[in-house]
């Protein structure tokens, strides 16, 4: 008796055991797995927080309108928490336990490249990184937002063009941004201008005094040029300014709001080029989802999966091989970022915007 009880719950945990494993069998393959590779915490993290919202907006979308070859997308999110370290960790996380071969990610530029030798078959899109050395030389590395170079030499034509002729860099000790403003510096000199000081502080220095009392000293220097993105050193050096009474006019590229609130009034009067022109529509539904203004990297965020989603769908198949040759014969997309133009190099160029901060808001110069 005790041993045919024993066989019947024997068989029993077998079926249990046999239906669990079905079921969780049958779960994934009812979906496409994706990587979400963010800056959920940290310096960067609202960048992360505004591309994970991006992504979930198009992962709705899409699963909404049938999915990809009839199978829901899903969102695996790893934090690599601002640290190029846990970058690392995280990318290996999801690739080699988690299997996944197409990732949404990563949030500024020195997380990317902490990555970018290690990508060998899968697919990683960036929404907000725009270092040239992170895709150019991977078939499979793709950017939504263009290469940040770019406005750095658009601002330089812009700054001259307006008659300023001897300038100060303020930038900071951070790949992106000694791109931004080594790009600046070549461009301005070339086009006759001089650079007098390029200031690059480590990312987390509190006081740059000195170094702002070396250009109010010097009254050579007729223009400020801000490099420092979207690093808190953006607010630091306008809060000490400020402090300073340097009444400079200020030229920056892609201020973020955050650095901006963080200033207390001090980045007043700044003006800044910036590539996030989100739509209407798609700013409008951000802000009725999640009770704020639309933020960077969201609108490029939702492209990016937009795109990997159709390549998908067009490739028939998710091998990263054929969806990777898919999306570098992409010669233009257009998206709720923005009308964008290949450069056939696994990243997009497009149109920008010149703003100038009055009251804490950013509005458009005309």
């Amino acid at each position: 008796m005790k041993k045919s009880l024993m066989r019947v719950v024997g068989i029993v945990i077998i079926l249990i055991v046999g239906g669990l494993i079905y079921q969780n069998f049958m779960k994934t393959s009812d979906t496409i797995k994706i990587g979400g590779l963010l800056s959920l915490t940290g310096a960067a993290s609202s960048w992360g927080e505004a591309a994970q919202n991006g992504i979930n907006l198009a992962v709705e979308d899409v699963n909404n309108a049938g999915g990809v070859l009839g199978k829901n997308l899903e969102v695996v999110y790893e934090d690599d928490q601002s640290n190029p370290v846990q970058t690392v960790t995280s990318f290996k996380k999801l690739t080699e336990v988690d299997g996944i071969k197409f990732i949404i990610g990563l949030s500024w530029t020195k997380f990317g490249l902490a990555i970018k030798d290690l990508v060998n078959d899968e697919i990683v899109i960036s929404p907000s990184l725009g270092g040239s050395a992170f895709n150019e030389n991977n078939n499979y590395i793709f950017n939504t937002r263009q290469h940040d170079y770019i406005l750095s030499r658009n601002l330089a034509e812009y700054v001259y063009s307006k008659g300023y002729r001897s300038a100060a860099i303020l930038s900071v000790n951070d790949p992106y941004n000694k791109e931004q403003a080594n790009e600046f510096k070549r461009v301005f000199e070339n086009l006759g201008g001089t650079v007098k000081y390029l200031f690059e502080p480590v990312i987390d220095q509190k006081d740059v005094r000195s170094d702002l009392l070396k250009v109010k000293a010097d009254s050579n220097v007729d223009v400020l040029i801000a490099t420092t993105g979207a690093t808190p050193l953006t607010s630091i050096f306008a809060i000490q300014m400020k402090e300073l009474k340097m009444n400079y006019t200020v030229y920056s590229v892609t201020i973020d709001k955050t650095r901006i609130d963080e200033s207390k009034g001090a980045c007043d009067g700044w003006i800044y080029f910036s590539s996030f022109t989100p739509s209407k529509e798609f700013s409008e539904r951000y802000a009725t989802v999640y009770g704020k203004p639309v933020q960077i990297a969201s609108d490029s965020a939702y492209d990016a999966v937009m795109m990997l989603s159709q390549a998908i769908k067009d490739a028939k198949s998710t091998e990263p091989l054929e969806v990777q040759k898919y999306l570098n014969d992409i010669k233009s997309y257009q998206g709720v970022s923005g009308s964008l133009v290949s450069d056939d190099q696994g990243a997009f160029t497009k149109n920008y915007k010149i703003l100038r901060v009055e009251n804490g808001t950013s509005i458009e110069v005309v």
